[in-house]
């Protein structure tokens, strides 16, 4: 269960964290840069 528990937590937060920094990024930069 930790194994699982700990390797699914990063995981899933690598992806998570990154799309919305992605997001973010585009939107924030959308914004004045439109």
């Amino acid at each position: 269960m930790d194994g699982g528990s700990e390797n699914s937590s990063p995981i899933s937060e690598s992806p998570m964290e990154i799309g919305s920094l992605s997001i973010q990024s585009a939107d924030g930069a959308s914004g004045p840069s439109s």
